[in-house]
């Protein structure tokens, strides 16, 4: 078991790498808490408005990674939740906003095999602050000795000796491998055989060109340029703590001084030219079929979830209208009840005959109508205030069910976005393994690289080089393994019809490229 933290922020392109079906078989979003959207790219930009608004803090989320030994069985579920919570009581993390997502992917063997990914807001809301998480590195090795104990796990040798390192491949060496095929411990391992095989710095180097590397020189003095374009220093590549870099110059430096070296530059250049010949060209087109299929229909069911979402939206404004029509409806007929409730009792309780004639005589009748003309003039005006009362409520209704309604339309706008990123990242990757699937192929089953093919006359790389000052020059013919046989030095045989070759020399500061002294 082998689990990996990191605080780190850019929650959408997380989301991007969680969500990836290309690279991993199946993705299962097991667990999303505290938050209002239903998926990974909502959620963490939730946790990152809730970071910028009340916090400083730009690395707003702990992602944790948590990748068992398949030797020891498929994990329950309930492992990795106990270690789940352990981690949270450890980080003091227990309760914030959290996702788990469990992958499985193919391993070396092309055996299934199941990982988990959890990610934590580091934003306590309700304190305002953002949560640091110091020394992880260690907290989390503790907790995982503590956790494979109380499960009798094994873990690796280098969690029972705290003054080791934690290795980690960098995401350069990921990367690398991941464009073709071919881990940092393959590439030391070959490399360092034949440093230690090896009787001489000319051997050394043919034993390089062999493998499908070029000896080049660039910021440090000695750089390997491989043949699908990666550049390596050479020091890091010989996996012996004796040798260090002031032995592996002076082991190369007479037969090969860096001035006579082609740079890394041009050694691209040469690997860029070739990569076509090593390279066969791959193509998956059943696993893109499956990808497009996969995602037309989430594209699909995200225009159900739109049109369904219209129609809800289209409902609820009609019943608010009529909610409003009727409540109108309802307050013109209360008030035209109270107004013929009053001209009721006014004509019940009017005087008649001698008393009204009296009434009249005396002027109570005048005062009687003045007093009802002031108390229709309020009725008149609470009745406007009324209506009014009522228009500001609709309109109040109104203008929240709309930024509602804007709010569930961004919500599924966002969504559509992040889809369609994910969909770039899944075209991507499955890029990155029709390469990978290429340089495997062109390897055909070697350890490594394939070898430099046998020498042919054609044009040498002087004029190569002279092309790229001028792009009038036609590209001549590239054979690698010339040019991999000149990095080796002199002693590699030139191509037999020399008649037609012209001269390779490529000045070096005073040096052409066969280390010879101009």
């Amino acid at each position: 078991m082998i689990p990996f933290g990191s605080q780190r922020g850019n929650g959408a392109d997380l989301a991007r790498h969680l969500s990836n079906s290309v690279d991993n078989e199946t993705v299962e979003i097991a667990d999303l808490r505290g938050c209002i959207a239903d998926d990974l790219a909502g959620a963490f930009a939730e946790w990152e408005v809730q970071a910028s608004s009340l916090t400083r803090s730009k690395n707003y989320i702990y992602s944790l990674s948590i990748n068992p030994d398949e030797r020891h069985g498929r994990w329950e579920r309930g492992l990795y939740y106990d270690f789940i919570d352990r981690v949270e009581g450890v980080f003091g993390v227990a309760g914030q906003p959290r996702a788990v997502v469990f992958h499985t992917k193919a391993d070396g063997a092309g055996d299934l095999r199941e990982h988990c990914h959890v990610a934590w807001a580091l934003t306590d809301a309700a304190a305002q602050k953002a949560i640091h998480i110091s020394h992880d590195k260690y907290k989390l090795m503790d907790e995982t000795r503590r956790f494979a104990a109380d499960h009798d796990l094994k873990l690796p040798d280098g969690y029972y000796d705290r003054a080791k390192n934690w290795s980690q491949h960098s995401q350069a060496d990921a990367a690398q491998r991941q464009e073709d095929g071919l881990s940092p411990e393959e590439r030391r391992a070959v490399i360092t055989d034949m440093w230690h095989t090896s009787d001489g710095a000319r051997a050394f180097v043919s034993g390089l060109a062999d493998q499908g590397y070029i000896l080049a020189t660039g910021r440090r003095p000695y750089v390997l340029v491989d043949g699908y374009g990666g550049t390596f220093a050479l020091p890091r590549m010989i996996e012996d703590k004796q040798v260090r870099a002031k032995d592996i110059q002076a082991f190369l430096k007479q037969d090969f001084p860096p001035e006579s070296l082609p740079s890394v530059e041009e050694a691209l250049h040469l690997a860029s030219a070739a990569i076509d010949d090593l390279t066969q060209e791959t193509t998956l087109d059943d696993e893109r079929e499956i990808m497009l299929q996969a995602q037309q229909e989430l594209r699909e069911a995200l225009q159900v979830k739109l049109e369904a979402l219209k129609a809800e939206q289209a409902r609820q404004d009609a019943q608010l209208h009529e909610q409003s029509r009727s409540d109108s409806d309802a307050l013109d007929q209360r008030q035209s009840a109270e107004n013929r409730l009053v001209e009721e009792t006014r004509a019940l309780r009017a005087p008649t005959g001698l008393a009204g004639f009296l009434a009249k005589v005396s002027g109570v009748s005048f005062v009687r109508a003045k007093l009802h003309a002031y108390e229709d003039k309020r009725r008149d005006a609470q009745h406007e205030q009324e209506r009014l009362l009522q228009a500001e409520r609709d309109a109040q209704k109104q203008a929240d069910q709309q930024a509602l309604h804007d709010l569930q339309r961004a919500a599924l706008d966002r969504e559509q976005r992040a889809l369609e990123a994910n969909f770039v990242r899944e075209e991507q990757a499955l890029q990155r393994q029709e390469k990978k699937h290429g340089a495997m192929r062109s390897r055909d089953g070697c350890d490594h690289m394939p070898s430099v093919p046998p020498p042919k006359p054609v044009q040498r790389r002087g004029d190569v080089f002279g092309k790229i000052a001028d792009p009038q020059i036609a590209e001549p013919d590239i054979d690698l393994a010339y040019d991999f046989g000149k990095a080796a030095g002199p002693h590699t045989q030139a191509p037999s019809d020399t008649s037609s070759v012209p001269d390779v020399s490529i000045e070096h500061d005073g040096a052409s490229r066969d280390g010879k002294s101009r």
